[in-house]
Parts: structure tokens; sequence; C-alpha cells
């Protein structure tokens, strides 16, 4: 009997050594893209500066943009001159290739505010991190924003434009488009273009037409409707956010008709097609 009690007991002895196993917790979606975000950029911190290019790469990175890929009216003043966004975007995928750059999502937010007319006006602020083949190499706050109360426009809309501006201000550090901050081409850009935002037709590139938009028809005799808008465009000189904003709320239905093709989404390949037929425009008109 002894001996069966001492057995017991010491097979009692080591459950005061079992610790109590908790269920694994699983991540939350946001939780999991945070560490992968925080591994992601730790090794990209230290890769900093060590990005190795070819010479070509460098070459064509930094070369200019011919003329017509290039705007006025950033920051609302038609002196400042700018790239949008897709032209450098274009320049990162020809030359480093597809899936070789990505702009890394730091941080965002919003702030409520409102235009000097008292409408409401959301601000989004996108801090993003710009890697090339892994390695660090820019990183930048971009700014965009969007009018609640028009129907047009949305979160996404003011979030694209933020993270539009974050890519072109990290690339500003690659010399990817430096010619803008270049006084002397600004001062010749704004001269040849006669201080409006019409592009200017550089005869070494040839424009490219935007996908899924047709030709505009042969010579008629009859300007077509984005043939008039682009005179509108280079005649008023007013810019391509204002020019977009009175053709989506109808205000030219009276000189131009409805536009079904202007949703916010095509906005960037209307503006482009004006850009690449108003100098038929011009020799339509004269």
């Amino acid at each position: 009997m002894a001996e069966n009690e001492s057995a017991v007991a010491e097979l009692k002895q080591p459950d005061a050594l079992i610790v109590e196993r908790k269920p694994a917790t699983v991540a939350t979606a946001d939780e999991a893209r945070t560490i992968a975000v925080s591994d992601l950029l730790t090794a990209a911190y230290a890769q900093a500066s060590t990005l190795k290019l070819t010479e070509a790469e460098s070459k064509a990175l930094r070369a200019p943009f011919s003329d017509d890929k290039v705007r006025g009216g950033a920051k609302g003043d038609e002196r400042i001159l700018y790239i949008t966004h897709i032209h450098v975007s274009d320049r990162l995928n020809d030359v480093l290739g597809i899936g070789q750059w990505a702009l890394v999502k730091r941080s965002q937010r919003a702030e409520q505010t409102k235009t000097v007319d008292g409408k409401p006006l959301t601000r989004i602020y996108f801090e993003g991190v710009m890697l090339i083949r892994g390695a660090f190499v820019a990183e930048a706050v971009g700014v965009g924003q969007y009018h609640p109360n028009n129907p047009k426009e949305d979160y996404g809309t003011g979030l694209e434009s933020a993270m539009s501006d974050c890519l072109t201000r990290c690339c500003k550090r690659l010399g990817i488009g430096s010619q803008v901050w270049d006084k002397g081409y600004c001062d010749a850009w704004l001269k040849s273009a006669g201080g409006t935002r019409k592009p200017v037709a550089m005869p070494r590139e040839a424009p490219v037409k935007p996908e899924g938009v047709s030709e505009p028809p042969a010579d008629t005799g009859e300007p077509s409707t984005l043939d008039k808008i682009g005179l509108f465009w280079q005649e008023t000189g007013i810019s391509e956010g204002r020019l977009l904003t009175l053709l989506r709320n109808d205000k030219l239905i009276g000189q131009f008709g409805k536009l079904n093709d202007l949703e916010p989404n095509k906005a960037l390949e209307v503006l482009e097609k004006i850009g690449v037929y108003a100098s038929r425009a011009s020799k339509t008109k004269e």
C-alpha cells in the first residue's frame, strides 16, 4: 500500500511543471501587413546606397522627357512645370522592368478642411518609400485631395492623386524629369508654349495614341468634338483640372455636347488625346 502511494505521489509531482498552453493567435490582415512591411523596409534600408544600375539604365532613367510630356500648372501656378505620373511610371517600367521597383506605403492620413468658398475638402497625405530591386532609394509624402460634395470624386480619387504625387517626388531624387526644375528649360518651354498649358509638338517623338481611343476622322472640313475642346483649351489657357471639371459637370454642354467618356479614370486618356490632336485642330481652324 505504501509503495502504491509513493508511486502516485511521484506521478503527481511533475504537474507543477506543466505550463498551460494558450491557443495560438492568428494575426489580422492589417497586423500581418504591418509586420511584412516592417520586415521589407528593414531589409531595404539596410541596402540603402548599394543599388547598382548599369550605365545604360542610369542614362535612360535621367534622359529628358520630350516637351509634349511636360505640363504647366503644378500647385495651381501655370509657371510651375511638371511631368504626369503615368510618364514617370512608364519610364521606370521601360528601363528597369515591371516588378523591379515598388512604392511601399508607410502611412496615410486624411484631414478635413474647406475651400476658399467654404465647401468641404478632404486632403489626403500618402507617405511612401520607393524601392528598386529591393533596395531603398527614396521616400516622400504625396498630397492629394477631393471634394466630398462632388459625386464625380471620391476618396479613391484623392488617394490615387496622393500616391502619384509621392511617386514623382521620389523619382526626383533619381533625377527623373529633373528638367522641370531647370530654370533655363522652364523659361524656354513657357516661351515656346506661349505661356499656356498647350503641349509643344516634338518632331523627334510621335505622339502615342491612348489605348481604346479611336483616331479622329480624316479631313472632313468639320473639327471633331475633341478638336474643338483642344482649341478651347489652348485659347483659354485654363488648367487641365478646371477643364475636366467643366466638362464632367456639363458646364460646356452647349459648346461640345455631353461626353460620356470623362469619368475620373478616363480623364488622363482624354487629356492625352486632346494634347495629341490639338495641333490638328489648330490647322483645321486655319
